[in-house]
Order: structure tokens, then sequence, then C-alpha cells
């Protein structure tokens, strides 16, 4: 999940973030449109990619401390209590960003894609 979000949701969603902050820029340029719906889209996915930024590296924590737990049953706790939450975290925020990242950049196949394509 680590590497999903750092090396293809994260990037994604910036990209997506950066291209419609350019297209904010171009039609500010040549017009006086607000532009409200795609300024508040990249304040959205900037806080988003933030929050799945910080909920990544607390991940990374949990996962690195899980790492030197010996006893079986307090490594199994700690998976309960610490990593499984960091997990639904970073999930809840990756959801999040999905719902407002345009298709074409988002890096893996939509639901519906796949329960309903070939």
């Amino acid at each position: 999940m680590i590497d999903m979000a750092r090396k293809e949701i994260i990037p994604a969603v910036a990209k997506f973030a950066a291209d419609t902050a350019s297209a904010v820029a171009v039609k500010k340029s040549v017009s006086k449109a607000a532009c409200k719906y795609e300024t508040g889209l990249v304040t959205q996915l900037s806080d988003l990619i933030d929050e799945m930024d910080e909920s990544t590296s607390a991940l990374e924590k949990a996962v690195a401390e899980f790492r030197t737990i010996e006893v079986i049953m307090d490594a199994s706790e700690f998976v309960r209590d610490t990593v499984l939450p960091a997990m639904d975290k970073l999930r809840s925020a990756a959801d999040k960003a999905e719902t407002v990242t345009a298709e074409t950049y988002w890096p893996f196949p939509a639901y519906d894609k796949l329960l309903f394509g070939v």
C-alpha cells in the first residue's frame, strides 16, 4: 500500500492538480473568468495529497516499528491497533482523491471497470 501511494496514487493526483492549475492560469490570462470550480478542485486535491503523504509516512513508521516486534501476540495486536488504522486513514484519503481525479489520470481501473469490464 505504501508503494502504491508513493509511486502511483500521489503522483497521479499531483499531476492532475498541476494540469488543472495550469489550465486555470491559462484561462485567467485570457479572460476574467473566476475559475471557481477549478480553483476549488486544485485546493481540494492539494489537501488530499498532503493527507495521503502524512498518512503514508505514518504507515511507513508503523510498519518499521512492526518489524521490530518479536512476540507474535504483540505483533498481531500492533497490526490491529496501529497498522490497520493507519492503512484505513490512507485509504480514506485515496478514495476521496479517486472521486475527484479524472479517470485518465488515475493509475488503476475504476471499480465499475473491474466489475463489468472484460
